[in-house]
């Protein structure tokens, strides 16, 4: 029978994070991760169907969580803060700031709830398996708890603040083992990957906490606008990013390393190496609207339009990625040696980090400009009907 349950369960498993992320009922485990973990532990094909039962008992717990946590919300003003920010009332500057953090701060009761919906989902389902007692390290249960908070962080990477937090090189060497990694031995991969494991486990326990606890509070002083915690709470945000951080540039590197050499294939070193800037800059590493002109002038061009096009598309793709380079760069160095998130709101309010900003928005504008220019350059060799449909292809992407 298909119960209303059932049509929820079907809805948020097709959107992958089931909630309004403005309650912050964090980290939600997807259906495929959780599906993977059952594998993992040997849950049989016969008990799939109890497996599915906890899934869905997991995400109407997580929506008992999100009703709960509208009422608080309600109780603190969330109602009368609607109104005033829809137009329909109005309060000074000092009182919507105060009524906006009191609504905010109501999303931190929902943390605990949602970790021991977890926890029960984790447990009924070792309940099932077979496999659950394995000596594995790190053990199922704690990969699972692994992917589920990288998954979360990688919700955020469109945002011009993410650089690499949800990075999780278990699940992109294992989406890559048959195209990028083709030539890579697995027995080669293996113990670069089990060490990535263990030690992001250990990270994750010991950060995902704080940095869920982190996140309201870089939003808090972000309502409040507070230049004096701007400049701590980044710092502290680089000092839990530095870790994961740090080991997948190892994990990423040893990877690199067997491509090189007098044997090696220096294209699928590269290849492999513009893969792991993709994943710590995807907003970065976007096509942009040059990109989808060119290629699609190259598709449905004449041929001496298309000729055109490619000459002026390869030295786009190439000029923007010495600028995406440059831009790579200064994101991480400004983290790692002066505590700057670039590209976040609490950049904007630290005033030590105006010098760092100035850079940056040298580096975009050049983005910015160099688009533009291409964009210009491409359209001026098309009909007006071509121009058109090159635009019209690209708002239905």
């Amino acid at each position: 029978m298909f119960t209303l349950n059932t049509a929820i369960l079907l809805l948020v498993t097709a959107m992958q994070l089931p909630l309004d992320p403005s309650h912050r009922i964090e980290p939600v485990a997807t259906r495929d991760a959780y599906m993977d973990f059952c594998r993992s532990i040997g849950v049989q094909s016969e008990q799939i169907q109890i497996a599915d039962f906890l899934y869905e008992d997991y995400i109407d717990g997580l929506l008992d969580i999100q009703a709960n946590s509208t009422e608080r919300a309600e109780a603190a003003g969330s109602e009368q803060l609607d109104a005033v920010l829809q137009g329909l009332g109005s309060m000074s500057p000092m009182q919507l700031s105060e009524l906006r953090l009191a609504v905010l701060r109501t999303r931190e009761a929902n943390w605990q709830a949602a970790d021991r919906h977890l926890e029960n989902l984790i447990d009924g389902t070792e309940s099932l398996a077979r496999d659950a007692t394995s000596d594995s390290s790190p053990s199922p249960a704690d990969d699972f708890r692994r992917r589920v908070v990288l998954e979360h962080a990688r919700h955020r990477s469109s945002d011009p603040g993410y650089a690499g937090e949800g990075v999780d090189m278990a699940f992109l060497v294992e989406s890559e083992k048959d195209s990028l990694l083709a030539g890579v031995r697995t027995r080669m991969l293996e113990p670069i990957i089990q060490t990535w494991r263990e030690r992001a486990v250990e990270i994750i326990a010991l950060h995902a906490a704080n940095s869920r606890k982190a996140a309201l509070e870089r939003r808090a002083a972000s309502i409040a606008g507070s230049g004096d915690d701007a400049g701590r709470l980044m710092q502290e945000q680089v000092a839990r990013w530095r870790s994961l951080h740090e080991l997948n540039q190892w994990a990423s590197g040893s990877i690199a390393s067997f491509f090189s050499g007098p044997e090696g294939d220096s294209a699928a070193e590269l290849a492999w190496k513009n893969r792991i800037r993709a994943a710590l800059f995807p907003w970065l590493h976007e096509q942009d609207s040059a990109e989808l002109i060119g290629l699609w002038a190259s598709k449905n061009g004449q041929a001496e339009q298309k000729a055109k096009v490619a000459d002026i598309l390869d030295s786009y793709l190439e000029e923007r990625d010495e600028v995406r380079r440059r831009a790579e760069d200064l994101l991480i160095t400004t983290r790692l040696n002066d505590g700057i998130v670039l590209g976040s709101r609490l950049a904007e309010q630290d005033p030590e980090a105006a010098e760092s900003r100035r850079k940056w928005l040298q580096l975009s504008g050049e983005l910015e400009s160099l688009k533009e220019r291409t964009s210009g350059r491409i359209e001026a060799l098309l009909t007006p009907g071509q121009r058109a449909a090159a635009w019209r292809s690209i708002r239905e992407r």
